[in-house]
């Protein structure tokens, strides 16, 4: 990605032109007067052995030529001039060679410390040895940790871009950095998603933390989550299967729609939990959401030994909702007006609590 400040063949064409109106400035020399002298050749002489020093690639002798072209009356003003431009020449051929070599600070400093004709070819450099600095430090920061590091790092190659932009290996690598800029993003969203359905998870199971907010995030991020799909589809018996159906595919599928069937339980018509029963007791739960609702179903069916299990598992549940105590003991294990005991009233009482104070267990087709 190296760029190179200076074409040296420009030179060497500029170096043979200034030949060329050099041996006319001799000629014109002698214009006038008579009778004509005879031609000294030793000044054309060295301005061409100079130039084809140059091409060659060998500046000492073409520096050394053009100073002794000085020393001559006929050819002082032209090796002057042309000495000038051998200088910028000569400090933009050594900065192109720490640059190709990857000594960027090398190149810099040198940048910086010019003086005289080098100088004039610095400032000409330095745009491109800045641009090079400011891609090296972006370099240096892969990977990033955070898609707002990545932002802020490709923020800061903007100033540089006019010389950056001159290399089609810049223009390629700047679209694979957008691209994984993207994909990091999408992590991120990812982990966002994952932990706010993790939080929610114990929301619909105990209650606590509320969650309103965490719904309304989530609907920021993927207004199409199958949680949030799963809550709205409310008492559609028909979608719900399908939300069902939808869950099989992988773990992570399968918890989002327990926790929305899980948030949508207390308003659930007895036609739509009789009708997922049956896939809520085949596989394992994925979450606190899947053991209670998996518990339910379990009692629903008469396995209370397996519902009884399911809820030992929410015992690191440090407490469940009221509302699902409710529905769980009036419904599979005493008579509704049984919950209203003094046993049953204790403040969001746990799992613990909830095995400790069952008495009996109906034995009779659950209503």
């Amino acid at each position: 990605m190296l760029h190179t400040v200076m074409d040296q063949r420009g030179h060497c064409q500029w170096a043979c032109r200034l030949f060329l109106s050099g041996v006319l400035l001799l000629g014109l020399l002698g214009c006038g007067r008579k009778p004509v002298p005879p031609l000294d050749t030793v000044p054309s002489q060295l301005l061409r052995d100079a130039c084809e020093a140059l091409v060659a690639g060998d500046t000492r002798r073409s520096r050394d030529l053009l100073q002794r072209l000085a020393d001559t009356p006929e050819g002082e003003a032209v090796a002057m001039v042309a000495l000038e431009r051998l200088e910028q020449h000569a400090a933009l051929a050594e900065i192109n060679q720490l640059l190709r070599a990857g000594r960027l600070d090398d190149a810099n400093r040198l940048v910086r410390e010019a003086t005289g004709p080098a100088a004039k070819a610095a400032a000409q450099a330095e745009p491109v040895v800045e641009a090079l600095l400011r891609l090296q430090a972006y370099l240096a920061q892969r990977p990033f940790a955070t898609s707002e590091a990545a932002e802020r790092a490709l923020q800061s190659l903007e100033t540089a871009r006019t010389e950056l932009d001159a290399s089609p290996a810049f223009i390629a690598f700047l679209d694979a950095e957008t691209v994984a800029l993207d994909a990091l993003r999408r992590r991120e969203e990812d982990q966002v998603v994952a932990s706010l359905v993790g939080e929610l998870d114990e929301a619909a199971v105990s209650g606590r933390p509320p969650a309103s907010l965490r719904l309304a995030h989530l609907a920021a991020l993927r207004p199409q989550h199958l949680l949030l799909r799963t809550l709205a589809a409310g008492t559609d018996d028909r979608a719900l299967a399908a939300l069902a159906r939808e869950s099989a595919v992988a773990d992570d599928a399968r918890r989002a729609f327990e926790v929305g069937l899980c948030l949508a339980w207390p308003a659930l018509s007895e036609s739509a939990w009789r009708g997922l029963v049956p896939v809520l007791r085949q596989g394992t739960p994925a979450g606190h959401a899947g053991l209670l609702l998996q518990a339910a179903a379990c009692a629903e069916g008469g396995d209370y030994e397996t519902a009884v299990r399911h809820l030992h598992a929410l015992a690191e549940v440090p407490s469940v909702d009221a509302g699902h105590v409710e529905r769980l003991l009036s419904r599979y294990v005493v008579a509704p007006r049984q919950t209203q005991a003094w046993c049953w009233q204790t403040p969001s009482p746990g799992v613990a609590e909830i095995l400790a104070s069952i008495i009996q267990l109906r034995t009779s087709r659950p209503r």
